[in-house]
């Protein structure tokens, strides 16, 4: 017989529960029950009996009632794999195990898996030994879940808690004016932003996500009304009030992505720079267009194209000037170059290394947008796909579908399943499981995708040989 790869373990040696008082020792040991089911209480006791299983239970309880027991009486379980799809016909052993007791007892064993098998689906045998003669044996069946199902994971929302928070400041100046700004934000807040997915992509709409995503409204409005209470006390004109904000994101020092990250692109979020206290100029842009989207002040970013290097990325803010001025024509109106960074340039002033004509308008509407990741795993004549699919966008996204496909040698289709449409919040992740049959020999392509707003989000493709 060959072995099979799981675990069987001993979940509970002994119950604490004597099932009947054993006066003589003499006596046979018997076995009154045999029970499965797919849970265990505190107390040794079977939760969710049942004879049939899915492929990804965790563990199958086999529970079995020994009366009638002498002292060291061995009580051995073997599981075996009666009929199944495995290449294999006869009989496979997958667990075997002994446990010695001289006491009536409930004994509670296990049949676990490990992370990266599934139980091929089946008829199983369970065959319970006293002192090695088989004296009782019970079978379990294992089917294939419902498929696809869908599994909506919490999101990733941050308190506005001020428990562990950085205290970060900030000092400028305009027109001989000197201001301060205090911050106390929720590391949990930065560690959320921190933890999220970097989107790099030749669209460079994606730079819109940095700019518009909510959870850190709260701390941005902060800053562009502090600084505009500042302004007013100083007697300033709006005009000083704009100016105030950009000395104000220039104060930060700048550092490449490199030296801060050590990654050669990683844009920030506005709460990562805040308290790293430093940044690159996409880093600044995206503080700055921030700052005044939450004053009402239309903006836009500025990146080079991507045959213009160095990179650079800019703001663009709305307003009226000369034809001196450097500016962009967006949506009928004009948005006049600001330099973010830490060099001392008046607004429609731009470096000398660069022309108008380098860059691109980034508009700053709120997007949605996914990470997808899948694992797949097969047993028998089944592989199960999981994908999980999130929104790390700035709005809810409606009307997500994940489709899983195998295709033969030919490419014609031998079996496709598609999920419900379902909607994710900001930061919300779904997982999408598939149970994908086929049942004859050959060479196969497994195709997985996400679609949403009329286009594919991700394309899986991957190639084996079954069953």
């Amino acid at each position: 017989m060959k072995r099979y790869a799981y675990t069987i373990l001993i979940l509970l040696l002994l119950s604490s529960t004597i099932i009947s008082a054993c006066s003589c020792q003499k006596d046979t040991a018997i076995v009154e029950k045999v029970i499965l089911a797919s849970g265990i209480n505190d107390s040794n006791e079977p939760i969710g009996v049942t004879d049939t299983f899915f492929m990804d239970q965790d563990t199958i309880y086999c529970f079995v009632t020994v009366a009638n027991v002498t002292k060291d009486t061995k009580v051995r379980v073997q599981w075996f794999l009666k009929e199944g799809e495995l290449e294999e016909k006869e009989n496979i052993e997958i667990g075997n195990v002994e446990q010695v007791i001289s006491n009536p007892a409930n004994i509670s064993f296990g049949l676990s898996q490990e992370q990266d098998t599934l139980l091929p689906i089946g008829k199983y045998e369970i065959v319970v030994f006293i002192n090695d003669q088989a004296v009782k044996t019970a079978y379990f069946f294992i089917t294939m879940p419902p498929t696809p199902s869908l599994e909506i994971l919490g999101d990733d929302g941050v308190s506005s808690s001020l428990s562990n928070v950085k205290h970060a400041s900030y000092s400028w100046s305009l027109k001989d004016a000197k201001f301060n700004l205090e911050l106390d934000i929720p590391m949990r807040l930065y560690d959320s932003y921190a933890s999220k997915t970097r989107i790099l992509a030749l669209d460079t709409s994606v730079y819109s996500l940095y700019v518009s995503h909510p959870d850190d409204d709260e701390y941005i409005s902060y800053i562009a009304e502090a600084i505009k209470q500042m302004a007013q006390l100083k007697g300033f004109t709006a005009n000083d009030y704009l100016k105030s904000i950009i000395r104000f994101v220039r104060s930060i020092k700048y550092a490449d992505d490199f030296q801060s990250t050590g990654y050669d692109e990683y844009p920030k979020y506005p709460i990562e720079t805040l308290i790293d206290g430093t940044g690159d100029c996409e880093d600044s842009s995206i503080l700055l267009a921030s700052i005044l989207q939450a004053a009402e002040i239309p903006t836009v970013l500025l990146l080079t194209k991507s045959s213009v290097a160095p990179g650079h990325c800019a703001v663009g803010i709305v307003g009226k000037g000369t034809s001196e001025l450097i500016s962009y024509e967006y949506n009928v109106s004009k948005y006049f170059y600001v330099e973010a960074t830490n060099i001392d340039l008046a607004i429609g002033h731009m470096p000398d290394i660069y022309n108008p004509g380098d860059f691109l308008v980034v508009p700053l509407d709120p997007l949605p947008a996914i990470t997808y990741s899948i694992d797949d795993l097969r047993a028998g004549c089944v592989y199960r796909i999981r994908a999980y699919v999130k929104n790390i966008g700035s709005i809810p996204i409606d009307g997500i579908k994940v489709v899983a496909v195998i295709y033969s040698e030919g490419k014609e289709i031998i079996v496709s399943q598609e999920s419900e449409p379902f909607s994710l919040s900001v930061d919300q992740e779904v997982i999408v499981t598939f149970y994908l049959p086929y049942k004859t020999a050959g060479n196969y392509e497994l195709n997985v995708h996400a679609e949403y707003g009329g286009s594919v989000g991700y394309t899986l493709a991957a190639s084996f040989v079954g069953p």
